[in-house]
């Protein structure tokens, strides 16, 4: 899942508690990547810390507000479509398998073949 946000949004904090609730239902079986954009407050933290990496996710979907939430690649219509979607995608196939490693404040992500 990918969370669409900003530290200034009021409706991305609805939003958050309800994509952590799916997290904690479903566990390992699924995982959230937050991408902070640059609006409603250009001074979000999480945004300016990694500015470019944010600036080609939201393109990548043409994010045009927040929040706005993904799932395997689906930019939903509206975050309160989430839940269903996460439970439809549950039993499919992923492509390939990611290796994560946490190193002070990097993650380091690699593919390690078809699943």
């Amino acid at each position: 899942m990918e969370r669409f946000t900003n530290t200034s949004c009021g409706p991305c904090l609805p939003a958050g508690i309800m994509m952590e609730g799916l997290t904690h239902d479903y566990g390992p079986e699924t995982a959230v990547l937050q991408v902070h954009v640059n609006w409603p407050s250009p001074f979000d933290p999480f945004y300016l810390y990694c500015t470019a990496d944010n600036q080609s996710r939201w393109d990548h979907y043409g994010v045009t507000g927040v929040p706005t939430l993904c799932v395997d690649g689906k930019k939903l219509p509206s975050w309160s479509s989430t839940g269903f979607e996460v439970a439809s995608r549950l039993g499919a196939t992923a492509p390939l398998t990611i290796d994560t490693t946490l190193r002070e404040r990097a993650v380091t992500a690699r593919s390690v073949g078809d699943s």
